[in-house]
């Protein structure tokens, strides 16, 4: 007896213990990894596909497995962060006739399209001269600044130049999705960060859009920390897959940090949906975003990713307004708009020298605004998205808007 125990015992040790089989997530993310390199080559348009809301990992690995029997995908966009593999929002590739068949009959694909470009939404003015460290004090500041203090329009007055605001201590992030950010840049008192380049092999801000947003940002939310995500280049475009690229990174960078984030991105390009199932995917986190309501008087409702804003709490487009508090006639418009915020004049950091300062227009400015006093509210309260929105739109009537824009001017609730 005590033989047959021990030899069981022995038996019981030398058995291999069997291997569980891989979850559908790490199966779908090897299927990717392992391609077959000769299969890239097929002629035509890059095209972006995204999932339905309610496709599951075991509908998103079957059709992957039928795609790559023919063709190559290039990138999984994919947010997640657990086994089920939910955050696996989409992909993109260049695919032939045949498998661009498979994808439209495919029930587990909401929209696929093919790739564009997307522009920056700001345009440069002038060179300012300035005689201390912009955005380090709290009097004569830019004119923008002084708005966002005060309820009523403090123009003509000492206060138009006076930038009043309470301190925070809580951590924050912000996510500028753009040109890319000069880093070095007085302006940001050490507290920008290179994140990630996904247009080129250029790591700095070849056009200056960029390194203006964040200035923007950083000065109203002073102790943000600030990462630069490259998606535009020298002539202010990128690509739309190369967008997503970068705000699918954006969302995943964030979800592993200290504090609240905040997603800026002055971007604009005509409506598409592709951008839908990655906005959910930051909201599911709690990371708000910010857009610019385009720059050509039209509906911003037909801009994307403005037209988002009027479908998800913690989403903001934003427009453009001048010292008078008029809402800019090239301003984007509409319900698709949250609110509006000072566009014209807006003195920021330069790209072309660490204590150069330039001022700039554009709806891309008025964004970043609220992007900064969204984090500035999130680093003094631990906000939910539906109290960010309330904070963010209480100053009503203040503003001349056009076009059923909503007529709520950003503010930071100070005076």
């Amino acid at each position: 007896m005590k033989l047959s125990l021990l030899l069981l015992s022995t038996l019981a040790v030398a058995l291999p213990i069997a291997k569980q089989p891989a979850s559908e997530y790490n199966q779908l993310l090897d299927l990717i990894s392992n391609q077959d390199l000769e299969k890239r080559d097929v002629s035509g348009q890059p095209t972006i596909v995204m999932f339905t809301d309610n496709s599951t990992i075991t509908d998103k690995l079957a059709h992957v497995k039928a795609i790559i029997g023919n063709d190559h995908i290039e990138k999984l966009y994919d947010v997640s962060s657990t086994e089920k593999g939910a955050g696996v929002a989409g992909y993109i590739g260049t695919f032939s006739n045949e498998t661009l068949a498979l994808i439209a009959e495919a029930g587990c694909i909401s929209i696929f399209q093919e790739d564009s470009i997307v522009q920056g939404l700001g345009f440069e003015e002038t060179l300012v001269e300035r005689d201390e460290t912009l955005f380090n004090t709290e009097s004569g500041q830019p004119w923008h600044l002084g708005r966002i203090s005060h309820l009523k329009n403090p123009v003509n007055t000492p206060q138009a130049s006076e930038y009043a605001y309470r301190s925070g201590s809580l951590d924050t992030n912000i996510y500028v999705v753009d040109s890319g950010v000069r880093t070095s840049h007085v302006a940001f008192g050490g507290r920008a960060h290179w994140g990630a380049n996904f247009n080129n092999d250029i790591d700095e801000d070849e056009h200056g859009h960029g390194t203006a947003v964040a200035s923007i940002a950083a000065g109203i939310s002073k102790n943000a920390q600030i990462y630069s995500v490259k998606v535009l280049g020298a002539q202010n475009t990128g690509s739309l897959s190369g967008i997503l690229s970068g705000l699918e990174w954006a969302i995943n960078h964030a979800s592993s940090q200290n504090g609240r984030s905040v997603i800026n991105m002055s971007i604009g390009s005509d409506a598409t949906e592709v951008y839908k199932t990655l906005i959910q995917k930051a909201l599911e986190k709690n990371i708000a975003l910010f857009f610019a309501a385009g720059n050509n008087n039209e509906d911003a409702c037909t801009v994307s990713p403005a037209r988002f804003a009027k479908d998800f709490t913690g989403v903001f487009t934003v427009g453009a307004s001048d010292q008078n508090d008029n809402q800019l006639d090239w301003s984007g418009y509409g319900n698709c708009v949250s609110l509006v915020a000072p566009g014209v004049g807006i003195a920021s950091a330069s790209r072309r020298g660490d204590d150069v300062y330039t001022s700039w227009k554009g709806t891309s400015m008025g964004a970043p605004i609220v992007a900064g006093i969204a984090s500035y509210w999130l680093s003094i309260l631990p906000l939910n998205m539906a109290s960010l929105e309330w904070f963010l739109t209480q100053s009503r009537g203040e503003v001349n808007t056009h076009g059923n824009t909503p007529n709520v001017l950003a503010w930071n609730f100070h005076y």
